[in-house]
């Protein structure tokens, strides 16, 4: 083994400090970065790597693509309500941003649900999409949804703690999991054996929410070492889901009620955001570093 790293284009100094996907598109390089100054879809050019659009940065926060149907799909930390191309997920055709119907969405008929996709990869005609939301599209979906590039569709299997990777070798779906699949045990890692990976498909209007609930979203201390306390305030906090996404999206925590002591030893040091998601669909988010 004589090979050897070496540095792949350079970033502003200030700007971002991690890198969390990369893809060649049409000839071009395209990385989503974050940690830094500026967040977001980049592309290289003459050997730098510059921001690539306002529409995709900062709230708008990438974290995962992929090409499907010869478009750049993006998904990541994104919400129509704050302006974002789409929920969750958008696709790029090279002129535009578009929204993939309702997206990915915490409750049905809202667009302000940030729920943290956590790996995403074409095959066939289909792109499947892992991620921690309760609907894609409109329609009830569990830890995996597909896109067919007109609609979306679930896809089969009730994960214990989410699906954090996927892969395909030949046609056969791979993914990295928790404990048990449909209750039952697999070490963590299983396959999909079966003719459909698809159960139902459709479409559903989009009916958004326009009132958020008054719930502020604190997590203290920040850099944390032992632990940390994340804190919910206001009119409607009793009822507010917190689930917490490290810098790949993948969620390493997840609780019910306003106010919770978390012990965060064992995640590792890194950026993690926090979301507060209400029973409208409203959001909250924070971000917070473990050392």
């Amino acid at each position: 083994m004589n090979g050897q790293w070496e540095q792949f284009g350079t970033a502003s100094a200030g700007w971002p400090n991690i890198g969390l996907d990369i893809i060649k598109w049409y000839g071009g390089y395209y990385g989503v970065m974050a940690g830094g100054e500026a967040d977001g879809l980049f592309r290289l050019d003459g050997g730098d790597w510059v921001p690539f659009s306002t529409e995709v940065m900062g709230t708008c926060l990438p974290a995962h693509l992929a090409e499907f149907h010869g478009d750049l799909y993006i998904a990541g930390w994104m919400q129509m309500g704050a302006g974002c191309p789409g929920n969750n997920i958008c696709r790029y055709d090279g002129q535009a941003f578009h929204a993939l119907g309702m997206g990915l969405q915490s409750f049905p008929g809202n667009n302000n649900s940030v729920c943290g996709p956590s790996d995403m990869i074409a095959h066939g005609d289909l792109l499947f999409v892992a991620h921690s939301c309760n609907y894609a599209g409109g329609i009830p979906s569990g830890d995996i949804a597909a896109w067919d590039g007109e609609r979306w569709c679930t896809v089969q299997g009730i994960f214990a703690n989410g699906v954090s990777s996927m892969d395909f070798m030949g046609d056969t779906l791979y993914v990295g999991c928790g404990a048990t699949v449909d209750g039952v045990p697999v070490g963590h890692a299983a396959r999909y054996i079966g003719p459909d990976f698809t159960d139902s498909c459709g479409t559903v209007t989009f009916v958004p929410v326009t009132e958020p609930e008054p719930v502020a979203l604190t997590a203290y201390p920040s850099p944390a070492d032992g632990s940390i306390t994340f804190t919910c305030s206001g009119a409607n906090a009793a009822d507010v889901h917190l689930h917490v996404l490290d810098a790949l999206g993948r969620m390493v925590w997840n609780g019910l009620g306003p106010s919770h002591e978390v012990i965060v030893s064992s995640w590792g040091a890194g950026i993690f955001t926090a979301v507060a998601t209400g029973r409208s669909g409203m959001v909250r988010r924070t971000r917070f570093m473990v050392r």
